[in-house]
């Protein structure tokens, strides 16, 4: 078993098992949010520097 930081006690098998399931949920959260965010604002960028920098836009003043 693991020695908690700062505490004497060891931890239990109830302990680990509590961590673990906290560990899995986080990376649920990673995966369900943080990726799909980070990915639309990454796209929005690219589309954003495209239009910008583009020669051939439909909008522009000639």
């Amino acid at each position: 078993m693991r020695q908690l930081p700062g505490k004497a006690a060891k931890e239990t098998r109830k302990m680990k098992r509590e961590r673990k399931q906290q560990n899995k949920e986080g990376h649920n959260r990673v995966v369900t949010v943080a990726i799909p965010v980070c990915l639309a604002v990454f796209v929005m960028l690219i589309v954003y520097v495209y239009s910008a920098t583009s020669k051939h836009r439909k909008w522009a003043r000639r």
